[in-house]
């Protein structure tokens, strides 16, 4: 791997490793954790420290919250991945496609919202990643070696391709780019 792919890889795990904590350690999504006593929280809804901002990044105005694993089908990211994938490990607004311990490494992550958009600013600004404009994703889109950054209206998509065979990953980020789009 490169050094470039193996920060990428543990951003990512630090990544789910500090949305794990903040959902109860279950990875599932926001965890009914009270507000205020006698009240849970409900999905979708920010809690005390949410920022509207995360709200409303991570909807959409006619669909409500969106499911990161529910943006690419099993196939396309097999595909991209370049071997089975494992079952999606959700972590509310990540979702990692791994590699069974039993097949060729290949793994996929896709993140929504304000973590995806931190993670291209983060990339942009400060490790100054060489990044290619891609034309008709979304409303903009950004490519780099390893990843894809996209955003349709207000929403941030990044999905991030970790394979250690020589395959030129961009055409192959740009159709999953392609393929979340449509399903937003």
């Amino acid at each position: 791997m490169t050094g470039r792919s193996v920060s990428s890889a543990i951003c990512a795990a630090l990544f789910m490793t500090a949305c794990a904590s903040t959902t109860g350690g279950t990875g599932l999504g926001p965890s009914n954790h009270a507000t205020s006593p006698g009240r849970a929280t409900v999905p979708g809804e920010a809690r005390s420290g949410d920022t509207a901002a995360s709200a409303a990044i991570t909807t959409t105005q006619q669909h409500g919250p969106i499911n990161p694993c529910a943006l690419l089908t099993k196939a396309e990211v097999d595909h991209a991945a370049g071997t089975k994938t494992g079952a999606t490990v959700r972590a509310r607004d990540t979702c990692t496609y791994p590699t069974p311990t039993t097949a060729k490494f290949g793994q996929l992550n896709v993140y929504v919202g304000l973590g995806a958009k931190k993670i291209y600013d983060v990339d942009r600004k400060v490790l100054k990643h060489h990044f290619v404009s891609v034309s008709g994703i979304g409303d903009q889109a950004h490519l780099e070696e390893d990843e894809i950054f996209f955003r349709v209206g207000s929403t941030w998509i990044a999905v991030q391709l970790a394979r250690l065979d020589d395959v030129a990953k961009g055409p192959l980020l740009e159709d999953i780019a392609r393929a979340a789009v449509g399903r937003l």
